[in-house]
């Protein structure tokens, strides 16, 4: 019993330690930091203080930066995660939103499709499989502005779009930010 709770006591105070570079939540400080909301709908990931997209060979020191906005079944259920941003008329019913550091850079990846099993009781097991596509871009967040990010399927596979939010009264506009091109780190 001791063993495990210094496993647990070990565990929470690495995890208390580890910084990612966003959060979901608490104090926002628009001089040094910005807040960005992620739409659901593809598997989300952020890296901080990068412009590149980091190597899979990441399994030894663990994954770096932070998975956001983890789509799934149950996922609906549970509501979005809010801190308090401007909603545009246009804007999709599922998102968490976070506050990150400004005037950083951050590489944005999102990937849809492979292979899930689906278990039909009786009727047995089938697998949907969907071609994966990927796509990884850069941005610099600058401190005080909310954006809204999101992947889709242009013609030549998944893109992804930034907007910048912009309040004028109760109205919220969006303007289009240009995203960079994020290649693999070396």
């Amino acid at each position: 019993m001791r063993k495990m709770a210094g496993v647990v006591l070990a565990c929470g105070v690495l995890a208390g330690c580890a910084s990612t570079g966003a959060n979901r939540g608490g104090a926002y400080d628009p001089a040094t930091e910005a807040r960005i909301r992620v739409y659901l709908g593809a598997y989300s990931h952020f890296y901080f203080n990068t412009t590149c997209e980091p190597n899979d060979s990441w399994f030894l020191k663990g994954p770096p930066g932070m998975d956001v906005a983890v789509p799934g079944f149950t996922r609906a259920l549970a509501g979005n995660t809010t801190i308090g941003m401007p909603l545009p008329d246009d804007a999709y019913k599922y998102y968490d939103e976070y506050v990150v550091n400004a005037n950083q850079p951050i590489t944005m990846t999102f990937q849809t499709g492979g292979q899930r099993v689906i278990d039909m009781g009786a009727a047995g097991t089938t697998t949907i499989s969907q071609r994966v596509e990927h796509v990884a871009r850069s941005f610099v967040p600058q401190p005080g502005l909310d954006y809204e990010v999101f992947p889709y399927e242009a013609k030549w596979g998944l893109e992804t779009k930034l907007r910048q939010l912009h309040v004028n009264g109760k109205q919220v506009s969006t303007t289009d930010v240009e995203l960079a091109r994020a290649p693999r780190c070396p």
